[in-house]
């Protein structure tokens, strides 16, 4: 019997252990494959929204661009269906979720796959409904690029109405608001 091998010659023994190390390495390289693969369809189906969501379960800092071409800087805290909430420097930054043209996290952050769905079953318009029971300041970007500012008064199905310093209030469809900035605390 050889000292190598349970009797099997020294030649043959070397062979079995030659095939054993391929098999090991053909298995690695399968492994390997199989992952790439694996991030390679997570990342074909990655959404915006998927991507936004992992930056929200991190909670880093992020500067996001709207196609308004407004820039905001904050921390992603929810993301819905039709809306985005940051948590700026200043307060609570309600996003329409189509009127975000790019998200930039913070230097380090690692890289989101994005191939997870909205977490909030909050709306864009419920969200900004809950800061009108405040009366909050509010300034809101509307497409084309004007804001108005003032206290909102009220939402409704379609409209909200934003109390000016002059005391007048402004009517504004809600569906042309592409960013609310308000108040610090929650969105309802």
């Amino acid at each position: 019997m050889s000292a190598d091998g349970p009797g099997l010659g020294d030649d043959l023994w070397a062979r079995l252990h030659r095939l054993a190390a391929e098999g090991a390495v053909d298995e690695a390289a399968d492994e390997r494959r199989r992952r790439h693969w694996q991030v390679r369809a997570a990342e074909e189906g990655s959404t915006l929204a998927g991507v936004l969501v992992d930056l929200a379960e991190r909670r880093g800092n992020v500067v996001l661009t709207t196609t308004a071409a407004s820039t905001h800087h904050g921390a992603v805290v929810a993301v819905g269906a039709d809306l985005v909430v940051l948590a700026g420097a200043t307060g609570l930054v309600l996003v329409r979720a189509g009127a975000v043209a790019s998200v930039r996290p913070a230097p380090g952050t690692p890289a989101s796959m994005g191939d997870r769905p909205p977490v909030t079953a909050v709306a864009f318009t419920d969200a900004l409904g809950s800061w009108a029971a405040e009366r909050a300041s509010v300034a809101l970007c509307l497409t084309g690029g004007a804001t108005v500012e003032g206290e909102l008064w009220w939402v409704g199905v379609d409209v909200a109405a934003v109390r000016g310093d002059d005391g007048v209030l402004t009517y504004v469809a809600v569906d042309r608001v592409v960013v609310a900035t308000g108040p610090t605390g929650s969105t309802g």
